[in-house]
């Protein structure tokens, strides 16, 4: 079968697409991915499988507001071009910045094919009314064309829950949850050694000082004195970050730069909590289970997040270890860290979140594969 993934955004961003690819190479399929370059940052993604084709049109490295433009307008064309000409079953595409190629071919060139969606954010309808043009006027048409879709699809409930409301859907047969886990290769084969004297904190993922609680937990971890360090490895963090970070002093906090997705595994075992920092300023950040949530969790790590991560609050559990703790980092002097991260009387108990049960639901309902 023929299956097009559009991911207009360059896939190597998000790490649940480059895993539902790697879960799909094993599958009898013929997979094309139509997506972007990534920046030189990043290192291209590839399943070494022949049955999965990666084409890359444009690349958004340059800002400027033309060039931008054309590369919109470049993927657009080259992406519907190669949608006609392949003729797949099944389109899916990730996020409103790649509708369009997807419902033109589904609404003009192959009316009997398979439509899914599935959102990495949530994009709440202030947003879409007050952010880029193009943006909006995709969503307008998305929602014209929801009734054709086979899947329609949202990282956790919570989302879901808004974004039902938001676009006044009527018919909750096509709509789905996919959430971000990692593979089960991630799985720790034995626990991890009790914490030594001084407790390992780390953060992966984008860093800001306006959006995230990075100053509040930063100055915190100084005024353990060495009770606590912090690691942390971003290839996206602002520059009043860079420049935030590099003014600490103490060496209890250190910036690695990036580390590829991959290998994450091996650098997180390394540490005994990692931290989630998100000031929840959107809707987005407010209704959400991270990614990084759970690939903290796989390694065996404790997760902090702040208590107004509504989406998050389901997976709570100071019941054993590792533990996944709702703090309020706006009050981080009142933590008691040898009280938070004490395990006495405690058992283990591993995550039981990865993406292959996941994705085998995706492949049966939304594919339409049988296994």
């Amino acid at each position: 079968m023929k299956f097009t993934i559009v991911h207009f955004q360059p896939i190597e961003k998000y790490p649940p697409t480059m895993n539902w690819l790697n879960y799909l190479k094993d599958k009898k399929l013929n997979v094309r991915v139509l997506t972007m370059r990534p920046g030189i940052e990043f290192t291209n993604f590839s399943t070494s499988s022949k049955e999965i084709q990666i084409k890359r049109f444009g690349s958004l490295s340059d800002q400027r507001s033309f060039f931008r433009y054309l590369n919109y307008f470049i993927f657009y064309i080259r992406a519907t071009w190669d949608l006609i000409v392949h003729r797949p079953k099944t389109v899916m595409y990730y996020e409103t910045l790649s509708a369009l190629p997807a419902i033109i071919y589904k609404k003009i060139f192959n009316k009997g094919s398979r439509l899914l969606v599935h959102y990495h954010e949530y994009t709440s309808p202030i947003e879409y009314q007050q952010g880029m043009k193009l943006n909006k006027w995709g969503h307008q048409l998305e929602k014209k064309t929801y009734p054709l879709y086979s899947w329609i699809s949202h990282t956790n409930s919570e989302r879901m829950k808004h974004f039902i409301e938001d676009d006044k859907l009527t018919t909750e047969g096509n709509l789905n949850i996919f959430p971000n886990y990692p593979p089960l290769i991630w799985q720790k084969k034995q626990e991890k050694p009790i914490p030594g004297s001084a407790f390992r904190f780390v953060y992966v993922g984008a860093l800001s000082l306006d959006t995230m609680f990075t100053k509040e937990f930063a100055e915190w971890i100084i005024g353990q004195e060495g009770k606590a360090t912090w690691d942390i490895y971003s290839t996206n963090i602002t520059e009043d970050s860079k420049k935030y970070l590099a003014s600490l002093k103490g060496g209890f906090i250190r910036f690695h730069g990036g580390v590829d997705y991959f290998s994450l595994p091996g650098v997180l075992e390394s540490y005994d909590a990692g931290v989630i920092l998100y000031k929840g300023h959107i809707p987005n950040y407010v209704y959400n289970a991270p990614n990084k949530l759970f690939e903290y969790w796989a390694c065996d790590l404790d997760v902090w997040f702040p208590e107004n991560m509504k989406g998050s609050m389901p997976f709570v559990n100071t019941k054993s270890y590792p533990k996944i703790i709702a703090m309020n980092f706006e009050h981080l002097n009142d933590v008691n860290l040898d009280a938070v991260t004490n395990r006495s009387g405690l058992q283990y108990g591993a995550s039981k979140f990865y993406c292959e049960r996941i994705f085998d639901n995706v492949a049966k309902k939304g594919l339409g594969l049988n296994s």
